[in-house]
């Protein structure tokens, strides 16, 4: 069985999900309020009335059968891109020069308000890469060898100000950052590189908000 699960920046634009595989399933779902959720399956595919997926609008109202022109469907791979594009992704861990540190200046986290897990870095990290949904690893200062792992969930104003950062349940109270990651799990697909099998998106299923996947391959 093959799994891949994470986030990526939609696009008011069709796009290409490269998971490596054709998924069996596959489970968009919107992290903005209101917005559809989509299921596509590919024995769903067999009929072409819903062929695209299903739509599960966000007010409640009564699913919606997707055909392959105003849904999803499988895509075989092999495009080579001769610039990058933001509608052809693929897994971060594809991209070894995106997927590493970029916490550059920003070394210690001090957390400002417990109860609800704000607080501030030293420093601002690469914001080009870090923001929210970005993996963090801090080191307790009570035992350097002792690491806490999550993400930063919310971010307002500046990274140094008080309560400006929140980090995901149960963060340290304070402690050395030692990693802050890519804040999407799917990126542009390197120039050059053939472009990996996985899933046709139509433009009607996605907006210029982040997204939730998860593509099962059974």
């Amino acid at each position: 069985m093959n799994v891949k699960t994470g986030t990526f920046l939609g696009s008011a634009s069709a796009m290409y999900l490269g998971f490596g595989f054709i998924p069996d399933k596959l489970t968009l779902r919107s992290n903005a309020a209101g917005l559809a959720r989509f299921t596509w399956t590919r024995n769903g595919s067999k009929v072409a009335a819903s062929a695209g997926g299903t739509s599960s609008p966000g007010d409640g109202n009564t699913d919606v059968a997707l055909t392959m022109l105003t849904g999803f469907r499988p895509y075989a791979g092999g495009a080579i891109l001769a610039t990058e594009s933001a509608l052809y992704l693929v897994p971060l861990t594809e991209r070894a020069d995106l997927d590493k540190n970029w916490a550059t200046n920003a070394t210690l986290w001090t957390m400002d308000t417990q109860a609800n897990g704000t607080g501030h870095f030293d420093a601002v990290p690469d914001t080009t890469y870090v923001g929210v949904g970005s993996k963090v690893v801090i080191g307790k200062k009570t035992n350097i060898e002792d690491n806490w792992q999550g993400f930063v969930t919310a971010q307002s104003t500046n990274w140094t100000g008080a309560n400006n950062v929140t980090l995901s349940p149960d963060a340290p109270s304070a402690g050395y950052v030692k990693f802050m990651g890519n804040m999407y799990d799917m990126v542009n697909c390197p120039v050059g590189v053939p472009m990996m099998e996985g899933v046709y998106v139509c433009a009607s299923c996605l907006g210029a908000v982040v997204y939730e996947f998860e593509a099962v391959q059974y």
